[in-house]
C-alpha cells in the first residue's frame, strides 16, 4: 500500500515540483527523501542546496507558495493555518487538494522509511517507480490514502491498547479534531477507558505500562525528531516490543 501510494503520487503531481518538496521536507528532519522515479526524468535539484530554495532564481510564485505550504504541513502541520491554506489555493487554484496529498505522501513514507532503518538497520534503496500494483491506473492519490487507510487498520501485530494509543497520540499533536474525537471499540472492548485516552497526553509520567510508554515515546520521535533517533531509543523499544 506504500509502495502503490508513493508511485500514484509521482503519476500524478508535478514531478519537479514534488521533487523539490520532497528535498525540503527531507532537509527539515535530516532523513533521505523520496526518491524519485526514473521515468520521471533526472531532477533539477539534484546537486542544489535546498534549505536555501527561497533564493532559487527560477522559483515563481506557483512554486514558492506551494514549497511553503510542504515545508511547514512537515515541520507541524497544527500550525497551517488559513493564510498558508489562501498562498496554497492563490498558487496551485484547483490542484492545490491533491498537491496537499503528494505533500503528505513525501513526508510520511519518507519518515516510515528513516525510522524502519533506524529500528531495524538499513534496508535495500527503494525502487522508485510510477507503477501501481493493487491500484488502477486512473487512480487519484486520494485512492492510495483510502487504501493505506484500509489495510493499516487490518494490521495485528499490537494489541488494541496500544495500537489505539499511539493513533490517539498521533492526533492530539497534530491536533486533528476528527481522529481526536472517535475511539476504537477494539480497544474498549479490551479494557482501555477514557482515563486510559487521556494518560497520552502525559503519558511520561502516567501509570501506564512501561511497553505502552515506549511506543509513544517513539510516536514522538517518528512525528517530531524521525532524523535523530538515538541508539537510547532503539534499545528502549526493543526492550519491549520483538
Amino acid at each position: 500500500a506504500l509502495d502503490d501510494l508513493e508511485a500514484v503520487a509521482w503519476r500524478r503531481a508535478d514531478a519537479d515540483l514534488l521533487d523539490l518538496a520532497a528535498k525540503v521536507i527531507a532537509s527539515i528532519h535530516g532523513i533521505p527523501p523520496l526518491p524519485r522515479p526514473a521515468e520521471s526524468g533526472p531532477s533539477p535539484w539534484a546537486d542544489r542546496d535546498v534549505t536555501g530554495w527561497r533564493d532559487f532564481p527560477e522559483l515563481g510564485d506557483r512554486e514558492r507558495g506551494a514549497l511553503a505550504f510542504a515545508e511547514q504541513f512537515s515541520l507541524d502541520v497544527a500550525r497551517v493555518d488559513d493564510a498558508l491554506r489562501q498562498t496554497l489555493f492563490g498558487a496551485l487554484g484547483a490542484d492545490a487538494a491533491e498537491f496537499a496529498q503528494a505533500v503528505y505522501v513525501a513526508d510520511v513514507i519518507a519518515r516510515a522509511r528513516a525510522v524502519l532503518d533506524r529500528l531495524f538497520g538499513p534496508g535495500p534503496a527503494p525502487a522508485a517507480t510510477t507503477a501501481t500494483r493493487a491500484l488502477a491506473p486512473d487512480a487519484s492519490i486520494w485512492n492510495g490514502i483510502e487504501e493505506l487507510i484500509r489495510v493499516v487498520p487490518g494490521l495485528q501485530g499490537l494489541d488494541a491498547v496500544t495500537t489505539e494509543l499511539v493513533r490517539l497520540r498521533g492526533a492530539r499533536q497534530h491536533h486533528c479534531r476528527v481522529c481526536q474525537s472517535v475511539r476504537s471499540r477494539s480497544a474498549m472492548v479490551a479494557g482501555a477507558t477514557d482515563e486510559t485516552f487521556d494518560a497520552v497526553d502525559g503519558y511520561e509520567t502516567s501509570d501506564l505500562p512501561d511497553a505502552t510508554k515506549a511506543a509513544l515515546a517513539w510516536t514522538d520521535a517518528f512525528i517530531w525528531t524521525p532524523g535523530r533517533i538515538s541508539d537510547e531509543d532503539v534499545a528502549t523499544l526493543a526492550r519491549h516490543f520483538d
